[in-house]
């Protein structure tokens, strides 16, 4: 056999063999989207992850004590941005984790967000039937929060005027009088929550908040058995803790 007869020869063979390894890698990555078991559709993922789901992370479980009732949507969502941050899941709610581009990721995104959405709609009392459906949690969030937010402005009118007319009677403890206040003030705050900042600003938003809360309380507060003291003590020093002026 002649030189020219072996070179061709051998690039033909090495053609087949290329040919051969190119087929292999197709073959081996198709069966990893048909292998129950590849990368893509199971991976161990660490529970630090937000895409980390525990084996008790059901999507039949209530996560939050508080279920939406239509008038107590800030409390509710308050008790859930709760539960879903301890969770490390809030930021598919809010949406700063964004949906991923690699297709690795997707079914982790997925089962995630089918979680998310049962555990909102476990958590809502009695409008469910109102509810579209929704496949990811933060529109069905957004429109939870359009919904309710507004139909609360009515609460907050209400909250008010039953701050206004708590007073201590003469029959009531003082106790008895702050804990009525404090149940008005907790839900009143859910409406206002203090603004989270590093300038400052919100350690003055409190202050503010705490000083009115303790107006509330000696306004309210029996005259004829605690007028002087609560005279007395407005006039000593300026209060901005409510704690201190009890």
């Amino acid at each position: 056999m002649s030189d020219d007869e072996n070179k061709r020869k051998a690039a033909e063979l090495a053609a087949q063999k290329a040919a051969e390894a190119a087929k292999s890698t197709t073959s081996d990555h198709d069966s990893d989207h048909d292998d129950p078991d590849a990368e893509v559709i199971y991976r161990k993922l660490d529970p630090s992850s937000p895409y980390f789901l525990g084996s008790n992370d059901h999507s039949g479980n209530m996560i939050c004590t508080v279920k939406l009732n239509g008038e107590n949507y800030e409390r509710w969502a308050r008790s859930m941005r709760l539960s879903l941050r301890g969770k490390r899941k809030w930021g598919f709610v809010d949406g700063s984790i964004r949906k991923p581009v690699n297709p690795i990721y997707l079914v982790d995104w997925d089962a995630v967000q089918s979680t998310l959405v049962q555990w909102i709609m476990n958590s809502i009392e009695n409008q469910k039937n109102s509810i579209p459906y929704f496949e990811e949690a933060k529109p069905l969030w957004d429109l939870l929060q359009r919904r309710f937010t507004v139909s609360n402005g009515q609460r907050q009118q209400e909250l008010k005027y039953e701050l206004a007319q708590c007073k201590q009677t003469a029959t009531m403890s003082v106790a008895s009088y702050f804990g009525k206040l404090e149940k008005l003030w907790d839900e009143i705050d859910n409406y206002n929550p203090v603004p989270a900042c590093i300038c400052g600003m919100s350690e003055e938003f409190q202050k503010k908040k705490d000083e009115a809360k303790f107006h509330d309380f000696l306004f309210g507060i029996n005259q004829e058995r605690y007028g002087n003291l609560a005279f007395s003590i407005i006039g000593a020093r300026p209060v901005t803790n409510l704690g201190l002026g009890i």
